[in-house]
């Protein structure tokens, strides 16, 4: 998760990675199943590239990008800036932006 400070008192969650691993091998990077971006602007902007890599006798990346078709609500990535140790309230993207709902209006970008 990527924060960008605006002020004194406030960020804005502009960018969420989500890596998933087949959980077989040692190295990280050999193991990658699925990579998600998320990137937000403050204007209600969002852009989802999903990277599926499948893993066979070679490795196969299939690659979209997308973009929301109309701006979607950034009210929840906005936060205050939390005191130092106090970062519950800023690292769960999933009970933040509720990743499930903003995928519906998604449409495949001309990238």
């Amino acid at each position: 998760m990527v924060y960008k400070k605006i002020d004194r008192e406030k960020m804005f969650l502009s960018k969420v990675y989500v890596r998933e691993y087949y959980h077989k091998k040692e190295k990280p990077l050999q193991d990658v199943k699925k990579d998600i971006n998320m990137i937000f602007t403050v204007e209600g902007a969002l852009n989802v590239r999903t990277r599926d890599f499948l893993r066979e006798d070679t490795v196969r990346v299939i690659e979209d990008n997308m973009e929301a078709a109309h701006p979607v609500n950034v009210s929840q990535n906005w936060k205050p800036i939390p005191k130092y140790g106090e970062y519950n309230d800023i690292i769960d993207y999933e009970e933040m932006i509720k990743p499930g709902d903003l995928m519906k209006n998604l449409r495949v970008s001309d990238q």
